[in-house]
């Protein structure tokens, strides 16, 4: 009798019928399912996400939306934003997009971020001007 079974107290007249483990084959599933999350699941999520974004500047306020399951979405009046900045890294000037990050007062991150937008030089001169008037 295992060590493991002798500790379970089983009284005398009390008989094993069966005893048993886990096999290496439900792990293996266990492990299948991890891995297909991780590179088939939370990429098309991810994909998905940034296919469902959507930035406005209009004369009255920066404009974000996202959502893929749920939704979000976060406005700015142009009053309120105090700085707009932009930004270009090295993958961003080889394929022409950048960041344009948009700041309130009291917050010490971005409010709203416009994450890879195409000419975001252009972007930016145009909150710059709103900004400013």
């Amino acid at each position: 009798m295992s060590e493991w079974l002798s500790d379970l107290g089983l009284d005398e007249d009390e008989k094993i019928l069966w005893s048993g483990k886990p096999t290496l084959a439900s792990l293996s599933v266990i492990l299948l399912i991890i891995f297909l999350w991780w590179t088939i699941i939370i990429p098309i999520l991810a994909v998905l996400r940034v296919r469902s974004m959507r930035y406005v500047l209009t004369n009255k306020r920066v404009w974000f939306k996202v959502g893929v399951i749920g939704k979000t979405i976060r406005t700015i009046p142009w009053g309120s934003v105090t700085d707009v900045t932009f930004h270009k890294g090295l993958f961003g000037r080889l394929i022409g997009c950048g960041d344009v990050y948009f700041q309130t007062a009291g917050s010490p991150h971005p409010e709203i971020v416009f994450w890879a937008v195409k000419e975001p030089e252009k972007v930016y001169k145009i909150a710059e001007k709103m900004i400013r008037t």
